[in-house]
């Protein structure tokens, strides 16, 4: 994941990633994905973050910024998942930001040329929300433990492991890492470090509650 004064670059195993985690509900305030450039005054430290959750499970993803401003976005879910449609697994694909706004995003190929092109009309896709998932209650689930807490077993959910392949999918790497909860009503926190971004989550890992047969 990659921001410019081209627009943010993301694989399609990054947004995939993104969508997998973000909220399925148009009426929900996490329909979408919110996207951070975060400027220091050095700027080797500047980053761009992408942070998807559907009020349950959420990752981050932590990329490289050359845009030398702060800025934020919040992406519709519906664009997001269009532009999907239209790239494959050897894709990149470009969000095209102007100021506040997205209406355009493109696909492009390993070479880098442009194969296809994505275009909201109206107000756009995106906004400058500023409240969108950002309470120090997801910052502190999402914050890496600073030693470990051992080794225990857990049961996953089949859609947690999911998830976690799509973390390491997108990361681009064979395994990522888990961090057991100190309690078992607590969720997970996992990382995974690629070439380019780090993606850090919290998903729920126990088993589904059985629903009765009449239910």
């Amino acid at each position: 994941m990659m921001l410019t004064d081209d627009g943010l670059r993301l694989s399609k195993s990054e947004l995939n990633c993104l969508l997998a985690f973000a909220s399925t509900d148009s009426a929900s305030a996490y329909y979408g994905v919110q996207f951070k450039a975060l400027a220091h005054d050095d700027t080797r430290d500047e980053m761009v973050k992408a942070r998807a959750t559907d009020g349950n499970v959420a990752v981050d993803a932590f990329g490289h910024s050359a845009l030398g401003r702060s800025m934020e976005w919040f992406v519709s879910r519906a664009f997001l998942a269009g532009l999907a449609k239209l790239a494959d697994s050897t894709h990149h694909v470009t969000l095209k930001f102007s100021g506040a706004s997205l209406h355009n995003a493109s696909v492009e190929d390993v070479s880098g040329k442009e194969v296809a092109t994505f275009s909201w009309p109206g107000s756009g896709a995106a906004s400058g929300q500023m409240s969108f998932a950002d309470a120090e209650e997801w910052d502190r689930r999402l914050r890496l433990p600073t030693r470990s807490r051992g080794v225990k077993c857990l049961t996953m959910k089949t859609g947690s492991l999911k998830l976690l392949a799509r973390i390491g999918a997108a990361a681009g790497v064979e395994g990522v890492d888990c961090y057991p909860p100190p309690q078992d009503n607590e969720r997970l926190l996992v990382r995974a470090e690629g070439e380019d971004t780090v993606w850090v989550a919290v998903i729920d890992p126990a088993p589904a509650t059985p629903v009765d047969d009449d239910e």
